[in-house]
């Protein structure tokens, strides 16, 4: 009479059985790919944030440079703000000044700072740029 076999395999035969292999390798491979991925993304908020505070600095400088009425070196942070239009930054600041001896006119200078986790401080880096636009001759 035969033995009646139980669902087991032998252990000679685990070393052929695949079955949960993709699903393993995929347990592996994921978290690899989602931080990779959430990192592209927060790669480009963060240039996207830089390039919007350039333009604001550089639309501030160019406004006081032609002398309109809406800004002034005292008022240039509210007209600044008005036009930066990236992601929110934290301590976003724009100083003008006139009297600088590397720029012939008048310069503009913003700050902020870039969180990833926002009002958490955690991942942040600070933005900086300024732009100077010769003054009226």
């Amino acid at each position: 009479m035969r033995a009646k076999r139980s669902g087991l395999r032998p252990i000679s035969g685990l070393r052929r059985c695949e079955s949960g292999a993709s699903a393993a390798e995929f347990a592996l491979v994921l978290p690899l790919f989602l931080i990779l991925i959430f990192s592209v993304i927060a790669a480009g908020l963060m240039m996207h944030s830089a390039m919007a505070l350039q333009r604001a600095t550089e639309v501030s400088a160019r406004c006081l440079s032609a002398q309109r009425a809406d800004c002034t070196i005292a008022g240039i942070n509210t007209f600044a703000l008005t036009q930066y239009e990236g992601p929110y930054l934290e301590n976003l600041a724009f100083v003008a000044s006139d009297a600088d001896a590397e720029c012939d006119g008048y310069r503009v200078t913003a700050t902020g700072t870039f969180n990833w986790f926002e009002g958490s401080g955690l991942l942040s880096a600070p933005l900086n740029t300024s732009a100077c636009y010769p003054g009226p001759y």
